[in-house]
């Protein structure tokens, strides 16, 4: 058993029972495969940066440029995500930071100067 299985220290029989969204909740979910991402990605523990791919409406799910590399100097990775906005519309390229709530990606925080 690994430390990503356990969940509150249960031994590999008590962690069976954990559900996926208790692990995601906790940091302990499923990775996102983004290359360049490092831990960023981690369902439920962690953020991603990205770009708006076009106008973003409020309580609209769209994709989503991501990001990664040198603190920085971040460049496209060639990936996408949907992902939901809650607060402002957005134009095209705007710098976001994503964060795994609930069932999906969302966008917590955008560049309020693009």
């Amino acid at each position: 058993m690994t430390v990503r299985d356990r969940v509150h220290g249960f031994d590999a029989r008590g962690a069976k029972r954990i559900t996926d969204q208790t692990k995601m909740a906790e940091g302990t979910g499923p990775t996102v495969n983004v290359p360049g991402t490092n831990t960023r990605g981690r369902a439920g523990g962690g953020f991603l940066l990205g770009k708006t791919s076009g106008s973003h409406a409020v309580g609209a799910i769209q994709s989503v440029d991501l990001y990664a590399g040198p603190h920085g100097t971040e460049t496209a990775t060639g990936e996408t995500l949907d992902a939901l906005n809650r607060f402002v519309l957005l134009s095209g390229g705007v710098w976001v930071l994503l964060a795994f709530i609930g069932r999906g990606w969302e966008i917590v925080t955008a560049d309020p100067c693009a």
